[in-house]
């Protein structure tokens, strides 16, 4: 087993799946990240974005506070 006995594991998921749980447009979750307020990885092949599933929870929580 190449990688037994790690245990961290990050949820990435794309702009359409952060955009269906926001119910926003995929562009507007594409500005997000453009602008800063959303991190996120982009792959190199395509060019598209992948976004830590904590990185959505937390832009919840912000927006829930305001």
């Amino acid at each position: 087993m190449a990688n037994a006995g790690t245990t961290d594991s990050v949820e990435l998921l794309t702009t359409a799946q952060v955009a269906k749980v926001m119910q926003v447009h995929p562009e507007t979750v594409r500005r997000l990240i453009k602008s800063g307020e959303l991190r996120a990885v982009q792959l190199k092949a395509l060019g598209n974005y992948r976004i830590p599933r904590s990185e959505l929870d937390r832009l919840i929580q912000e927006g829930a506070r305001t």
